[in-house]
């Protein structure tokens, strides 16, 4: 797992980080909704079956799985040969044994060569978490943004929430987190 999300957040949000909770919810919720825009924009024009990205990882598969020899099996196990590999695709459990077709739920180099002589569209062979459909659904939700105080609902009007008991620090506070790179590349 890594942090990745965090770090684009948190790097969007450098200057709002330091703004009052209600105006840091709205600014997360600007960002987070031109994303949810941008992405949903983008899956609603894909004219492919599967995302952008798993095309392109497709295409780069089918390039290298030209040079390759296919022998069936049985109707759904097909030795694959060639680039010095000896693999066996099996289509009922849409595995291989490079395991790379197992991992990603993408079709290897060895499935794509294998897929026609099978007669198997490699688009079929997809996970479906990869497919257009699922990805234009990832973002069919909408952000809306925080509405007004005046707005809120509040069932127990007595209720009164309290900032939590902290030590208050000597020194100054550190803001800045993100160093300054110069123009040369060079930290200063």
């Amino acid at each position: 797992m890594t942090t990745n999300g965090v770090e684009s957040i948190n790097s969007r949000l450098r200057y709002d980080r330091e703004l009052p909770i209600i105006s840091l919810l709205d600014a997360l919720q600007k960002v987070t909704s031109g994303w949810f825009t941008r992405y949903r924009n983008a899956a609603n024009e894909c004219t492919t079956s599967v995302t952008p990205s798993v095309e392109k990882i497709l295409r780069e598969r089918f390039i290298l799985s030209q040079t390759m020899h296919v022998e069936e099996l049985n109707e759904m196990e097909y030795h694959v040969t060639g680039h010095g590999h000896n693999e066996i695709v099996d289509f009922g459990s849409k595995s291989c044994t490079c395991r790379v077709f197992d991992i990603d739920r993408i079709p290897c180099v060895h499935a794509i060569e294998a897929s026609f002589k099978a007669k198997i569209g490699c688009y079929d062979l997809c996970s479906e978490y990869y497919s257009s459909n699922t990805w234009a659904l990832a973002y069919a939700q909408t952000v809306y943004p925080v509405p007004e105080k005046c707005d809120w609902t509040v069932n127990n009007p007595e209720f009164h929430v309290l900032p939590p008991d902290l030590k208050i620090r000597r020194g100054r506070r550190t803001t800045n987190r993100i160093p300054f790179v110069g123009e040369f590349g060079r930290r200063k």
